[in-house]
């Protein structure tokens, strides 16, 4: 299953595509799109607790996601139908979803949803996140996110996205096909590198 946003850009499509990929292949992708308020908009899940995988998209930082708190994310996860026995992998593609906000009582994303559901492993980033391809996901440190995003910006060539009656994986996948998308994520990911601006910032709560 893969929980998106409404006002997907396309990085965030090519991260659905992503996502999919990491998916069993023998069963029927779920994705599910909510909006600025993390209500479902179109595709109510279908047996969720089922879901060896849920994938969550989008743009976070530290304690938010879409600029909601990590108690809001968890009431959609349960709106869903989600159990606290649920024993499947909950990811977040999302920038910054293991680190705390500002406010020290607050929970990070992720900590939050292991304490919640702590049968799930939860994989997320310290930091902003990037996903090249299925297995290579990438963290920029944290403290350097200002210059990271100076490179990024300064490589961005395409960031139209497909129109037409196609599903949100068909769209990502063919933005993360495109020549101009893949040559942005191999300068990205080289700059970086070349920079020292990455972590080994994956967590995983298991």
């Amino acid at each position: 299953m893969i929980i998106y946003p409404e006002n997907y850009d396309w990085i965030l499509a090519g991260d659905v595509y992503i996502a999919s990929l990491k998916e069993d292949p023998n069963q029927t992708i779920q994705t599910i799109c909510v909006d600025k308020n993390l209500n479902v908009v179109e595709n109510d899940p279908v047996q969720i607790n089922s879901q060896e995988r849920i994938t969550i998209i989008g743009h976070g930082s530290p304690g938010k996601y879409l600029k909601k708190t990590p108690n809001d994310f968890i009431k959609m996860l349960k709106k869903l139908g989600l159990r606290p026995t649920y024993s499947g992998t909950i990811e977040f593609f999302t920038c910054d979803s293991a680190l705390f906000n500002e406010n020290p009582v607050d929970h990070s994303l992720a900590h939050l949803t292991k304490n919640e559901f702590p049968n799930a492993m939860v994989i997320a980033a310290k930091g902003p996140s990037i996903y090249k391809d299925v297995d290579q996901r990438y963290v920029v440190d944290p403290d350097k996110t200002d210059e990271a995003l100076a490179i990024q910006n300064k490589l961005i060539v395409d960031t139209s996205i497909p129109q037409g009656n196609i599903s949100i994986i068909e769209k990502g996948r063919q933005i993360r096909e495109r020549e101009s998308v893949k040559k942005f994520y191999e300068q990205l990911i080289n700059e970086l590198t070349d920079n020292n601006l990455l972590i080994n910032g994956v967590e995983i709560l298991d």
